[in-house]
């Protein structure tokens, strides 16, 4: 309950770029906090862990050459509607000002985080490859292609405001098959 009500918390977060100003306004204890996880820190990577999860919710079975594209377009809207909603800024936010108390604290939020969707989408590649898809790269490159190319497009939307983000989640199925289309021709040419 603590982790959804933290989570939920960076919805609509109107500034409080701490752990304890959002527990502090969620009427959540240190005490608490330090009982159910053993302090924030951990929290902090509970919280980036439930937020990826969820994310990679759509890619939780196997591809087939059928769902393959439909996976990764719900995949990515979620991520999107996350970004937009300002969920994930917060939330790095908010981990990289408890990560300057504790460097440790940086690869925990990494690994439960941002490395998990990358591994996740890295054998979501291999399944997918494995049920005949035609995936010529590397896994990992194709997720670190396939995250750097929504990033690009979440920054982008994000910088030229409300209205384009609204189109831009419009163009996620187009985002897909252009870099599925773009690496496939890059196979080509080798």
């Amino acid at each position: 309950a603590i982790v959804q009500e933290v989570a939920d918390a960076l919805h609509g977060n109107d500034g409080e770029t701490t752990i304890e100003a959002i527990l502090a306004s969620r009427c959540v204890s240190h005490d608490t906090v330090v009982r159910e996880f053993g302090g924030t820190d951990a929290l902090v990577v509970a919280v980036v862990r439930r937020i990826a999860e969820s994310l990679l919710e759509p890619l939780s079975d196997d591809p087939t050459e059928a769902s393959f594209k439909r996976q990764l377009v719900e995949f990515s809207r979620l991520a999107m509607d996350e970004y937009a909603g300002s969920r994930l800024k917060n939330l790095y936010r908010l981990a990289i000002a408890d990560a300057s108390r504790d460097a440790g604290m940086k690869g925990e939020v990494y690994r439960n985080g941002p490395g998990l969707l990358q591994r996740e989408l890295a054998r979501f590649f291999r399944s997918a490859r494995m049920a005949g898809v035609s995936l010529h790269a590397d896994s990992h490159r194709l997720a670190n292609y396939f995250v750097a190319l929504l990033r690009t497009h979440w920054d982008l939307s994000d910088m030229s405001g409300s209205q384009n983000r609204r189109s831009a989640q419009g163009h996620i199925g187009w985002l897909v098959e252009s870099c599925f289309w773009g690496l496939q021709a890059e196979a080509d040419r080798a």
